[in-house]
């Protein structure tokens, strides 16, 4: 009993009966995605099992991957936004839209999907769980991966408004924006002392 415990599983189905399933990442993912073509605000739904895709859409050259549902709700504004951040035409010829859902979009079935694209912008939270989310997808995608940036940080100073909770984590957010070369974003971390949530990224600056 003791050794089939401690054995590696060989899937998910075995760890389970292990007593921990999260030992072994699952096969199957599911995506959804703004892309061209769609008929109204629903988005597509991208079926990933082992080696297996099922989509109904053609990917466009750009993935742009949003963290949280609201402003995965709101796709023309996150494509205005970006476009004008990045200087890239990031419209539905040119780019889909992603839910990223969390650390759903480092899991591997998601990563060798999104290797199919020539570039993808993460918009993810500016915090540390996003700054790790963002170096795996970097440590997988190389240099085809982009944290989405303003062109210049201190105009957006002021929305660094969430408490990282404990100076550990602030300090880690700073070391790994430094590292990951995001020198702009390390020093509005450093001078704010917050994060910055996304969902502040789509309202109204401040005259």
């Amino acid at each position: 009993m003791l050794e089939a415990r401690v054995r590696r599983p060989r899937d998910r189905l075995e760890a389970t009966r292990q007593g921990d399933s999260h030992r072994v990442a699952g096969d199957t993912a599911y995506l959804l995605v703004h892309h061209l073509g769609l008929r109204d605000a629903r988005p597509g739904v991208v079926v990933l099992q082992g080696q297996h895709v099922l989509q109904g859409f053609t990917p466009r050259r750009t993935a742009l991957i949003v963290e949280n549902e609201q402003n995965f709700a709101r796709p023309l504004a996150m494509r205005q936004l970006a476009s004008r951040w990045s200087g890239l035409a990031l419209g539905p010829e040119e780019a889909d839209v992603i839910l990223g859902g969390g650390s759903r979009i480092n899991r591997r079935p998601v990563v060798d999907w999104l290797s199919g694209y020539e570039r993808v912008l993460c918009a993810f939270d500016y915090d540390l769980g996003g700054l790790r989310m963002f170096a795996s997808l970097r440590d997988a995608l190389g240099d085809r991966a982009d944290l989405l940036q303003p062109p210049a940080w201190p105009a957006w100073h002021d929305r660094f408004r969430r408490h990282p909770g404990d100076t550990e984590r602030a300090l880690a957010a700073v070391a790994l924006a430094e590292r990951l070369g995001l020198h702009g974003l390390a020093r509005a971390l450093r001078e704010t002392g917050h994060f910055m949530e996304q969902e502040i990224l789509l309202e109204p600056m401040d005259d």
